[in-house]
């Protein structure tokens, strides 16, 4: 399992940031007391799926996040609409993705009917979290999808993660449907991060050090 430091700068690296960057995050959630690992240096613990998961939830916050680790509260607890995911919220569920194998699908010859191109396609999106700015987004919802492959040529899941109750029963939930449902908003800000990203994430956490 990789260090912190290892951690951090597999994120940098797989998000386009500097090294120092992921790092200052990454001390900022540990005071908070989000980050489980202790030490430093060699003596350092490995980094767990949720340190992983947590890092990345306020990594894709970069640039907009006054306070990362309010930014983390704000979306690491959102609860998912399908409820066969067992209660897991946003971090418990991309620990798990990100612990396991989050893997690039090939785009195999079965994949020749146009909705497996489309569900292809969309599985790059592998984390996306969307939300409302201004003075209205405290009071409305925040939402994460995240998509990922399933094994053996299982097709695609996509999971949805909402920071309150929606006033429709829903189990997907896109900007679109934000703007339908709250027709009064104005900006709606939103952060992907794709495939490949995840999994050199996922890929890291699991080198030996």
């Amino acid at each position: 399992m990789a260090s912190s430091i290892e951690m951090a700068s597999a994120v940098a690296a797989a998000m386009g940031l500097e090294d120092e960057t992921v790092q200052l995050y990454l001390k900022n959630i540990r005071a908070a007391g989000a980050i489980s690992f202790k030490g430093y240096g060699r003596s350092a613990a490995s980094m767990t799926p949720l340190d992983a998961a947590r890092l990345l939830i306020v990594v894709v916050g970069y640039g907009v996040a006054r306070n990362s680790a309010a930014f983390l509260k704000d979306f690491a607890p959102m609860e998912a609409l399908n409820q066969k995911l067992n209660g897991k919220n946003l971090e418990q569920f991309l620990a798990d993705r990100i612990g396991t194998d989050w893997r690039t699908p090939p785009l195999q010859r079965g994949f020749s009917a146009r909705h497996h191109k489309e569900a292809f396609t969309k599985a790059q999106e592998a984390l996306k979290l969307f939300w409302i700015e201004g003075t209205q987004g405290a009071k409305l919802p925040r939402v994460a999808v995240v998509r990922w492959a399933r094994p053996k040529g299982g097709g695609f899941g996509v999971a949805t993660f909402v920071s309150r109750p929606l006033p429709l029963k829903l189990t997907s939930f896109d900007e679109g449907r934000l703007a339908e449902i709250y027709p009064d908003i104005g900006l709606i800000q939103t952060r992907t991060v794709s495939l490949r990203s995840v999994v050199d994430i996922s890929e890291a956490l699991r080198v030996s050090t």
